[in-house]
């Protein structure tokens, strides 16, 4: 008992006593200075093999050893701008359909088919083009090839599997229809566009016109849209050139086709008035609001696009952006803002966009415009050098993997550039001064602008019209169906 005393004694007079405190010098403190950083590491961003099948078809491919596994993009130039008038959809459900049921196999046996051999699959439509995707292990890429040459060149339609995508498609649009982010895309294409425009309207198309699409109207989409001329491939992975010729001249040299030229995307319908656009779009009960403001921006072949891109970066592409940092950072407004750029061959646009606590909404959607014009008196050459290495790592990190590679290239196909385009950009960022982006950004501005404010309007529209004052109007996000014409009544006999 003595001796545990004692123990506990010495122990609370060691705890007690003054410990001291080894000091390093600043100089050899590791911590205390910030170390500089190296120069950049030179990069060139791969170029592909270009072969082309019998028909025409050009292929690029990306030969690149290692893993054996493939990844396949086929790029079909028209996509949703192709739909009629009142065939809103067609071309999303139409591609939808060529993985539901192809050649010998239906929708079954195609699915089923995939799985057991692992392979992925995929159809998407975008605004002025169609993206198949592919992806397998090298050991099963003649069985995948098989499967994408029916689903290209021989779906079935089948009339009871139509009636099944219809209705998940159906759900889909219902779902979107409830997502505030999906009224704010759909209400700037309707209003910047133009309800008449080719991109004017939901890619997913309107329930009326979905539900009248037949197999036949289905299938004639797809022909007239999938031929040889408006088809390119991107391949990368564990090939070799000339194994992909070899292997997709057997499956579609024979295909013989002269489509009409896709359909050409004009210039937006601007309004009449000066000024932006101002509108709402009704979200009951919502307890967020949608900010989304959409500009004309730049073609993707525009020799100003890399300047515009960095200023857009700097006004809203990184965490560390003026938009982020005033609206999450300072103000405590969003979870996020962002605003980035949407070139395309024949028009572009440039985009804002942030999601608001309802009782904030005014205030942001004046502190966000606000933002958009102060970007117009330029960057400064630290922004500069942070937006440059923001968009020089995206260059780089798009070429990490296998899908990445063909999801890049294949890009620059729809945007009708050519495969040297990573590489001429990265030499140009080098290039590009202060003065030549605020050049650039001084074109971004409102006055053409369309900007959209979804939320619960019967909680915001006073506070909205008191931070920007304006024409507000309340508008449907997606344009209703016009009615048919009315049958011209008959003549009666003399």
């Amino acid at each position: 008992m003595t001796q545990l005393l004692l123990a506990l004694a010495l122990g609370l007079s060691c705890a007690r006593a003054p410990q001291e405190t080894a000091t390093v010098p600043q100089a050899q403190d590791p911590l205390a200075q910030r170390p500089e950083a190296g120069p950049t590491p030179a990069f060139t961003a791969p170029v592909p093999k270009i072969v082309t099948l019998s028909n025409g078809v050009e292929i690029w491919v990306f030969e690149r050893a290692g893993l054996p596994l493939v990844s396949l993009q086929a790029v079909i130039s028209g996509g949703a701008a192709e739909d009629p008038a009142l065939g809103w959809g067609q071309t999303a459900l139409s591609d939808r359909m060529l993985t539901h049921g192809a050649g010998d196999r239906g929708a079954d046996a195609f699915a089923a088919e995939l799985e057991q051999k692992a392979i992925s699959l995929s159809v998407g439509t975008k605004a002025t083009s169609s993206i198949i995707t592919l992806d397998t292990h090298a050991e099963r890429l003649d069985s995948a090839l098989d499967l994408l040459a029916d689903a290209i060149l021989r779906p079935r339609f089948d009339a009871d599997e139509v009636e099944r995508v219809r209705k998940i498609t159906l759900g889909d649009l219902d779902s979107a229809l409830d997502t505030p982010q999906s009224l704010a895309v759909w209400a700037g294409q309707r209003l910047y566009w133009g309800e008449t425009h080719p991109l004017g309207h939901p890619i997913i198309g309107r329930r009326d016109d979905l539900t009248a699409l037949t197999p036949a109207q289905l299938k004639a989409s797809w022909a007239a849209r999938y031929a040889p001329g408006r088809v390119r491939f991107v391949v990368t992975g564990a090939v070799t050139a000339e194994g992909v010729q070899a292997a997709l001249e057997s499956r579609f040299g024979a295909w013989k086709a002269n489509p009409a030229a896709p359909t050409a995307v004009p210039a937006a319908i601007k309004a009449t008035a000066p000024g932006p656009r101002l509108v709402l779009v009704d979200n009951p009960g919502a307890a967020q609001s949608i900010l989304r403001v959409v500009m004309p921006g730049w073609r993707s072949a525009e020799a100003g696009l890399p300047a515009a891109r960095l200023g857009v970066i700097v006004l809203g592409g990184t965490f560390t952006s003026r938009l982020n940092r005033l609206l999450r950072e300072e103000r405590g407004y969003t979870y996020g803002a962002k605003a980035w750029l949407e070139p395309g061959a024949e028009q572009g646009v440039a985009l804002a966009q942030t999601a608001v606590f309802q009782p904030v909404t005014g205030d942001a959607l004046k502190a966000l415009l606000e933002q958009l014009t102060l970007l117009q008196s330029g960057v400064t050459d630290e922004e500069l050098e942070k937006a440059r290495g923001a968009r020089r790592t995206a260059l780089v990190s798009a070429m990490e993997s296998r899908g990445a590679v063909s999801a890049t290239y294949g890009g620059l196909i729809e945007q009708g550039l050519s495969p040297s385009a990573i590489n001429d950009e990265l030499n140009a960022l080098n290039g590009l001064t202060a003065a030549t982006v605020n050049a650039e950004v001084a074109k971004l501005g409102l006055n053409d602008a369309v900007v959209i404010v979804v939320g619960d309007v019967g909680q915001i529209r006073a506070q909205v019209e008191a931070a920007v004052p304006g024409a507000w109007t309340v508008v449907e996000a997606v344009a209703p169906r016009p009615a048919a014409p009315a049958p011209a009544p008959k003549k009666g006999k003399r």
